[in-house]
């Protein structure tokens, strides 16, 4: 008897508010929107005047179903999240929601609603309602979410036959835009994204216009490219090896193979404060001698420190994981001192990939680094 109580009292205040908005606005049809899982805005379009009508009667109805429906429309063959019999479920409007929709030439309203069971109960596989009890764990832990909308689209001739496939649009150049090759790198400007906006200056590409790049975790790499939905990926072993053994080509490799120019180039950089390791100086000379000590046991003990890295990689193919390991111990440097040579192409990569201007006047090594750290 609350619940319904409940039920009653919101549905007074609803009502109210609805019609209301209804006579303001002259509005002559309502849109019923409920969003599905995929995010795709499902529900009912009525007159006005019935919506009011339904709305004092008990909502409009929709059959449970509607939540799993896939973006074509269709049904999925094995879901079991939803009832056998498929009952239907009832829309209750959120007041708050309701518009007025510009784009229709019939003064139109559109509102999103909340779904209950007969017995007024929320349907539990409901967005809204998963949404709800999320933002309620948040407030009960003090937490405020941040979210912002992330907008896609594209950019299409104008197509007056839908019989007609789209067709990009043409340029303020005149020339009708063509596809992208699309690079999978793990973050934006970080090393592997460098590495492709030098190669792109070398070979007189524009990195910011002649390819399309997509952040992706190493693995998700290696999926995407195997799917199709990226075309290169910039990364280190030992997720490109796995591409390769999905049928990826090698195309170009690091300063040390196929960058001649750069040879002699510091892939990793401690970073501290200003002074740190002045004031601290035994606990970076110690960092350092520990890393100089991984290296040697790299090559000196290359069993046991491949079954150390096995425990990081542990899907990963272990003859995968053995040839990267190989790849790495080969090229790592026991001296782990950053030298004048090393200085100067880091600072010719990063004019060139675009990571500092051209005309850049960059401090001496001395004053950057701490070469005195690792002697």
């Amino acid at each position: 008897m609350e619940g319904s109580a409940h039920r009653s009292a919101r549905t007074e205040h609803c009502m109210g508010f609805m019609d209301d908005f209804i006579k303001k606005n002259r509005i002559t049809e309502v849109e019923c929107l409920v969003p599905d899982m995929s995010g795709i805005a499902r529900g009912k379009i009525v007159p006005a005047e019935k919506f009011l009508r339904i709305l004092r009667d008990r909502g409009l109805r929709l059959p449970e179903a509607i939540f799993v429906q896939t973006v074509t429309g269709e049904f999925p063959d094995d879901e079991d999240v939803t009832s056998d019999e498929n009952s239907d479920i009832y829309m209750i409007p959120d007041e708050r929601t309701i518009r007025f929709v510009p784009w229709y030439k019939e003064p139109t309203a559109q509102v999103i609603t909340d779904c209950v069971y007969a017995d007024g109960s929320p349907v539990d596989i409901s967005p809204r309602h998963v949404l709800k009890r999320v933002l309620a764990l948040y407030d009960e832990r003090g937490w405020k979410p941040m979210v912002a909308p992330e907008l896609e689209f594209f950019l299409v001739q104008v197509n007056k036959d839908p019989d007609y496939p789209l067709v990009p649009p043409v340029g303020r150049n005149g020339r009708v835009e063509s596809g992208r090759q699309a690079f999978g790198i793990d973050a934006v400007n970080g090393l592997p994204h460098s590495f492709l906006r030098y190669l792109a200056h070398k070979t007189g590409m524009n990195p910011e216009t002649d390819f399309t790049i997509t952040a992706l975790q190493p693995q998700a790499m290696v999926a995407a490219m195997k799917r199709g939905t990226i075309d290169a990926m910039v990364f280190s072993p030992p997720f490109t090896l796995a591409a390769e053994a999905e049928g990826g080509a090698n195309w170009i490799s690091g300063p040390d193979v196929d960058l001649p120019e750069l040879r002699s180039f510091p892939y990793n950089v401690v970073l501290v404060r200003p002074d740190y390791c002045r004031t601290e100086a035994a606990l970076c000379r110690g960092f350092v001698a520990a890393l100089r000590k991984a290296i040697a046991l790299m090559r000196s003990e290359p069993e046991a420190g491949l079954a150390a890295l096995a425990k990081t990689f542990e899907a990963m193919e272990p003859a995968i994981l053995r040839r990267s390991y190989a790849l790495f111990a080969h090229h790592a440097r026991a001296d782990v001192s950053l030298t004048e040579e090393m200085y100067r192409n880091v600072v010719a990569f990063d004019r060139i990939a675009g990571l500092i201007p051209q005309d850049a006047v960059v401090p001496p090594i001395g004053e950057l680094y701490s070469p005195g750290i690792a002697p």
